[in-house]
């Protein structure tokens, strides 16, 4: 998928102009990364939204050092650090857990994109509903009470994830330990 086949729905949301979509689409920058590199830290301030070009990223704290998934970014979704519109500091970690393609949308760039296009304001209140969405769905996911549904959840969610992310990952993101996640894979815990 790429950017513009991503925000296509957000566009025929707010009835997006052409101008607008090429303004906004052009003013993404190219980075990578390697498996495990690290974007954003605690206490630093967030300059940009993202969209996963290819593989996928998460989002993570750590507990009693263990790193605890909060949420995966895969190929072809958007990424808005929490606290950028509000220039509040990061409170969690964003890293890589394979290689990946970013594209990187600046604030600055926003900015100016709000400035020259009325529907840019709707348009990133969109992509904030998304992102909502997104924490709403693991919010429910961990409210599962049996760990098997919790996996058959995450499944549906991130199809063939668990071929390309270590289990150690996905237990924190399901908030199982390694064990259970390990005896559940095993079909040791199906009631």
């Amino acid at each position: 998928m790429n950017l513009e086949s991503a925000l296509n729905k957000t566009f025929s949301i707010i009835d997006a102009s052409p101008n607008f979509k090429t303004d906004l689409i052009s003013r993404f920058n190219t980075l990578s990364f390697d498996k495990q590199d690290i974007l954003l830290k605690p206490g630093h301030k967030a300059d940009a939204i993202y969209y996963m070009d290819t593989g996928i990223g998460r989002k993570y704290i750590i507990v009693r050092e263990r790193k605890i998934t909060t949420r995966f970014i895969t190929t072809g979704e958007m990424f808005i650090p929490a606290g950028i519109f509000s220039k509040s500091n990061i409170v969690e970690y964003f890293g890589f857990a394979t290689n990946s393609t970013l594209l990187e949308l600046s604030l600055d760039a926003i900015k100016e994109i709000v400035n020259l296009h009325p529907e840019g304001n709707l348009f990133f209140a969109a992509l904030i509903d998304v992102e909502l969405q997104k924490s709403i769905q693991r919010e429910h996911l961990l409210r599962l009470p049996h760990v098997n549904d919790r996996y058959d959840k995450f499944k549906e969610l991130y199809p063939k994830i668990d071929q390309q992310v270590p289990y150690t990952i996905i237990s924190s993101f399901l908030n199982m330990t390694n064990e259970t996640f390990t005896r559940m894979r095993k079909g040791l815990n199906r009631s």
